[in-house]
């Protein structure tokens, strides 16, 4: 089940989100997971960003799994489990929109599909290594359901 709440008073399409994110749950084999995703103004993400990770500044995305699992990509744990909670900052989503020429729903999405590679372990921030693997399966799922990497 997919779940969307935008928190913000800005328009999104949340039906090309639910399916797109239907799409690629379904092409990582992990259909029928509980996801949910939350849509919010820069402060709010600005907040918990400090709170939760101690960085004072606004981001795009955060993810917050339900469970946290040290290794990356085992699907057999995953398969019991629901996944976790993914957070968009509305005000990122619509200025890297424009940076990287799409619509403000292709952004939401590529944060999205970031987001739950996220929650499946996936990092971007420890090594180049780590993120050139994340890179990887971005830019397959972003293949898969027709819309632009970075």
């Amino acid at each position: 089940m997919i779940e969307i709440n935008n928190n913000t008073k800005n328009k999104i399409d949340e039906k090309y989100l639910e399916k797109n994110i239907i799409k690629i749950l379904n092409i990582l084999n992990l259909k029928n997971k509980y996801i949910s995703f939350a849509i919010v103004s820069k402060n709010e993400i600005h907040k918990m960003n400090l709170d939760y990770r101690k960085k004072d500044k606004e981001t795009d995305v955060l993810s917050f799994p339900f469970v946290f699992i040290k290794s990356i990509w085992d699907f057999k744990k995953f398969k019991e489990i629901d996944l976790g909670e993914i957070i968009i900052c509305y005000d990122v989503v619509k200025k890297q929109a424009k940076e990287f020429d799409k619509s403000i729903e292709e952004e939401a999405l590529f944060l999205s599909l970031h987001g739950i590679l996220h929650l499946l372990g996936f990092e971007d921030e420890k090594t180049e290594k780590e993120w050139k693997h994340m890179e990887r399966w971005q830019n397959y799922l972003c293949e898969k359901i027709k819309i632009k990497s970075r």
